[in-house]
């Protein structure tokens, strides 16, 4: 059966109505508590609940207009324009990345074909999209294919970073300072020796040891070899790559996926690396303050370890990491119970605070959490969720339908921050019914999403619907197709 893809961005705008001005957050024991009726997209405003207990609703003085709903924004070709995306092809693993001047770029992995249009961007703040997939003379798609692309914008800079995993043995490196127009590539751009290889992630960061060379910024390359975690870096802007170094601590090797497996990189505005880690059950972050050469693993939290798959009793292996414009660094990952926790570092991961349940009170299942984080305190969340509890000794609920929700805070970094979610799409067309998790890969969802947030302070997220025409019933696995949506004011449409 072919497989059709429609690609949609999602973007979080900060409403001054709900988030964000006048009249600011509701205050613990706040007077004049009443909820209006009815908040559009299941719209929740709460707070965030301990390890033991659960979010606690919060009734806003607000009137109905200051909610949030989620609504889509294409991305698809205009017309005229050729790219794949016109045809039916295949999404899932969608990564983003968000540089200066509006830039917005979106990647996701297709078919292997001749012309197979894989990235969009946008440079003008997601307000119209176009076709930047690097090509060989104007036509077919460059490289011919990859198994796991990955996109990355720095924000200083606005050079776009795509990553081209080749036949898991090593990653071809394109880069862009044009916002896509004209590319130069780097067949190596893995570091050496190539080997056994997946899940890559690529970041940038301000230089500490290491002196560039013809760019600002360091680049970094970390990688699932199985048997380990190994990261290179690049002193030129991605045109080379140092030899790829393996962290220094391995947790368990007869479980090499949830051991040497890694969320995306991040890095602290004076250049601390982050690199999040399951470690087989329990969150963690490798730091490095020496551009990569040594690694430091530090516990996240000692209470909350990641949710097990029941299916194959590996421990999931995403946890996800973000730093704010302060240097405080936020984690979050799928517990045992299946809820999204968080928790928040103030020294850029050195120590960190008690893990919170951050999923709203309605969901009782979730998968696939990912974070971004701008100025103090801002964060956005975004996941897969379902009202549905998983049966004991199942991943989910056979009837589960579930959700993209988004989640916003503009205080994350307080003691009892404020938190609204929406879902992305309608009540009754949910993204996935059925089992969803890494672990099954939720029938073409992958193993990851992504979430970003622009210098305007806007997020975009990016997921995977599974179900794009109607799914009354178990999820048919052959039509993913990459979804994305906003968050409004609803007296906006």
């Amino acid at each position: 059966m072919p497989i059709r893809s429609l690609c949609v961005i999602v973007g979080v705008v900060l409403l001054a109505g709900c988030l964000g001005g006048s009249p600011g957050p509701v205050e613990p024991g706040g007077a004049a508590e009443a909820t209006p009726a009815a908040p559009p997209n299941g719209t929740e405003i709460y707070r965030p609940g301990p390890a033991d207990g659960d979010p606690t609703p919060v009734q806003d003085p607000r009137d109905s207009d200051s909610f949030l709903r989620g609504v889509a924004i294409p991305v698809e070709p205009q017309p005229g324009e050729t790219s794949s995306l016109e045809t039916e092809t295949e999404a899932l693993e969608p990564t983003l990345g968000a540089g200066p001047e509006g830039l917005l770029a979106y990647s996701r992995t297709l078919p292997k074909v001749p012309d197979w249009g894989y990235l969009r961007v946008s440079t003008d703040g997601g307000d119209s999209w176009h076709d930047g997939t690097p090509r060989i003379a104007g036509e077919a798609s460059f490289p011919p294919q990859t198994n796991d692309p990955f996109v990355h914008v720095d924000a200083e800079t606005g050079r776009i970073f795509l990553a081209h995993l080749q036949g898991a043995a090593c990653s071809t490196m394109s880069t862009s300072d044009d916002g896509g127009s004209t590319w130069l590539h780097n067949p190596v751009g893995c570091g050496q020796p190539p080997g056994s290889q997946d899940h890559p992630t690529v970041w940038t960061s301000e230089p500490v040891t290491l002196e560039p060379v013809g760019y600002p910024n360091l680049v970094h390359y970390c990688v699932n070899r199985v048997v380990d975690t190994a990261c290179a870096t690049s002193v030129d802007g991605g045109a080379t790559f140092g030899p790829l170094s393996p962290l220094v601590y391995q947790t368990d090797p007869t479980q090499p996926f949830c051991s040497s497996a890694t969320g995306h990189g991040t890095a602290t505005p004076d250049g601390r690396l982050l690199l999040p880690r399951s470690d087989c059950g329990q969150p963690t972050v490798a730091l490095s303050d020496d551009d990569g050469i040594t690694w430091e693993r530090v516990v996240v939290s000692e209470e909350v370890g990641t949710w097990e798959h029941p299916g194959s009793g590996v421990p999931d292996h995403e946890v996800a990491v973000a730093v704010g414009a302060g240097g405080v660094a936020y984690a979050s990952w799928v517990g045992e119970d299946r809820r999204v926790y968080m928790a928040t570092s103030p020294d850029g991961g050195s120590s960190w605070g008690p893990a919170r349940v951050v999923s709203p009170p309605n969901v009782e299942t979730a998968s696939f959490p990912t974070i971004a984080a701008g100025p103090e305190g801002e964060i956005a969340l975004a996941f897969y969720g379902t009202d549905a509890q998983a049966p004991e000794g199942e991943a989910a609920n056979a009837s589960a339908r579930w959700n993209g929700y988004l989640v916003r805070s503009t205080d994350a970094a307080g003691e009892d921050p404020l938190m609204v979610s929406t879902r992305v799409n309608e009540a009754g067309s949910p993204l996935a019914v059925g089992p969803c998790s890494a672990d099954d890969r939720c029938h073409g969802v992958g193993d990851f999403i992504d979430v970003v947030i622009d210098e305007e302070g806007q997020p975009w997220a990016g997921f995977v619907d599974v179900c794009y025409d109607a799914c009354p019933e178990e999820t048919d696995r052959s039509r993913p197709w990459a979804l994305a949506g906003t968050i409004e004011d609803a007296g906006d449409r």
